[in-house]
């Protein structure tokens, strides 16, 4: 197997010759600030996404994106990916945890494609309103 970086997307080439493009977005949490989508609702702490507070994230279509959840900040804060901010309906589709958030190795991982809704969401499983939105793309950069 053979990895190609470029900031924080790796290409991996497998025996079998399909590319899979996975993209790492690094979590920590904090508390809050004004600038947090859902400040003074729900959770006092938030999530920061690659060191931005919940940003509203969009993604390509096609590529796993990592949710890297090793920081010990994580514990107790698995991101889970939901149809509506205040965590009512769970979005399985395309999704593996692996590992225990907050703890060596732990991530989520998502990969959207055409059949994604426009818009999900990201929270955490025990807490409300820590996380923002996800839209998908065709084409282009994640942002």
């Amino acid at each position: 197997m053979s990895n190609k970086y470029q900031n924080s997307l790796s290409t991996i080439t497998n025996s079998e010759s399909n590319i899979v493009n996975i993209e790492t977005k690094l979590v920590t949490v904090q508390v809050k600030s004004s600038s947090h989508p859902y400040f003074g609702q729900g959770s006092s702490k938030g999530y920061f996404i690659d060191g931005k507070e919940s940003p509203s994230l969009t993604l390509r279509q096609n590529v796993l994106y990592r949710f890297d959840q090793s920081d010990s900040s994580n514990t107790n804060h698995r991101i889970l990916f939901f149809n509506d901010a205040n965590r009512i309906n769970s979005y399985q589709i395309n999704i593996s945890v692996v590992g225990i958030a907050g703890s060596m190795g732990a991530h989520t991982e998502i990969t959207l494609n055409s059949e994604t809704p426009v818009e999900i969401f990201y929270q955490c499983q025990n807490h409300p309103l820590m996380g923002s939105n996800i839209k998908s793309s065709t084409s282009g950069n994640d942002s």
